[in-house]
C-alpha cells in the first residue's frame, strides 16, 4: 500500500489494483507468495472516506463501488497463493478485514489493528463479523468490533490473529529474507495445502462478506447496505 500522505487509505482504484494483482498471481504459475505491507508508518488507515472525482449520480456510484469491492473480496478468498499480511503499522477498518483474510499474517511492534465500524455509524464490512470470531473468539471479537478497542501485537499474538511478532527494524535483514525463502518451496505441495486448509471454511455458508443489518442508520447509509446485501445474496447463492 503506498499512499503515505493519506496513511494507505484504500479508495476504489485501490481496490481495483488489489483485485489485479491478485488475479495476476493466480495466472502466473511462477508465483507462490502474495505478500501486503504498507510503505511508511501505516500499515493501511482504513477505507479512504473522500470520493473519488465528482458524483454525479449517487446511487450508481455507490453500486458500483459495492461491486468493485465484492470483486476484491470474492478475489482475495478465491486466491489460490499463499496470502501473507506483513502489517508493518496501525491496521484500521477494512485493512485488519483483509489481514483476517489472509493466510498468514505477522506484525511489527509498531502495528495494532483497530475497527471503529460502529463509532462511524455503520457496520463492519465483509467477513469482519464471521472471521474475527473464528479467529479470535466471540469475546474479543465483540471487544474489537463493537466497542471499537485496539488489538495490541501482544494481544494478537495470544489470540492467534498473527503467528509472529517482529521488530520494525528486522524487517529488512530478517523478515524479508524468511518471506524469499517460503517462495521456494515445492509450489504443488505449498498450494494443494493451502488449498486443503481452506476448504472448509469456503464451503460454509455462514462465511458471508459482513453481518447485514438495519438499523437507523442515514438513507445513503441503508441504501448502501441493500445494495451490499443483493451483492451477497447473488454471490453467494444464500
Amino acid at each position: 500500500f503506498n499512499n503515505p500522505t493519506r496513511r494507505n487509505c484504500l479508495n476504489r482504484i485501490a481496490y481495483g489494483e488489489i483485485e489485479r494483482a491478485l488475479r495476476y498471481a493466480c495466472d502466473d504459475p511462477e508465483i507462490t507468495l502474495v505478500v501486503f505491507t504498507g510503505v511508511g508508518e501505516y500499515y493501511s488507515a482504513g477505507n479512504d472516506l473522500k470520493p473519488n472525482g465528482n458524483i454525479d449520480d449517487i446511487d450508481a456510484y455507490i453500486r458500483e463501488s459495492n461491486e468493485i469491492f465484492i470483486n476484491m473480496m470474492k478475489a482475495f478468498i478465491e486466491c489460490t497463493k499463499v496470502i501473507v499480511s506483513l502489517v508493518n503499522g496501525p491496521c484500521i477498518g477494512v485493512a485488519a478485514t483483509l489481514a483476517g483474510i489472509s493466510d498468514v499474517v505477522w506484525c511489527s511492534e509498531k502495528a495494532y489493528f483497530h475497527c471503529p465500524f460502529v463509532r462511524l455509524g455503520i457496520v463492519p464490512e465483509s467477513c469482519s463479523t464471521y472471521l474475527f470470531s473464528f479467529l479470535i473468539g466471540r469475546s474479543k471479537a465483540s471487544e474489537l468490533l463493537l466497542m471499537g478497542e485496539k488489538l495490541l501485537p501482544t494481544d494478537a499474538y495470544k489470540y492467534g490473529l498473527v503467528t509472529r511478532t517482529f521488530n520494525s527494524n528486522e524487517m529488512d535483514t530478517v523478515v524479508w529474507p524468511k518471506l524469499r525463502e517460503y517462495s521456494q518451496l515445492p509450489k504443488h505441495s505449498l498450494l494443494a495445502t493451502k488449498a486443503f486448509i481452506r476448504l472448509s471454511i469456503r464451503n460454509v455458508k455462514s462465511y458471508i462478506l459482513g453481518f447485514i443489518v438495519k438499523s437507523s442508520l442515514t438513507p445513503l447509509h441503508n441504501l448502501q447496505l441493500e445494495n451490499l446485501k443483493s451483492n451477497l445474496i447473488r454471490l453467494l447463492g444464500v
